[in-house]
């Protein structure tokens, strides 16, 4: 959730993904994300 809310900072209001009341620091970075471990994508 916070990658997505320091994603949106740098887009133009309309164009955001989110909305929220939580105040977005200057200071934030992004943060390790992603899957954890080996993932196996099956289709049928």
């Amino acid at each position: 959730w916070r990658n997505r809310l320091v994603g949106d900072r740098g887009r133009p209001q309309a164009e955001r993904y989110t909305q929220t009341n939580i105040t977005i620091k200057g200071n934030w970075k992004l943060q390790p994300s992603g899957l954890l471990g080996p993932v196996e994508v099956l289709s049928d």
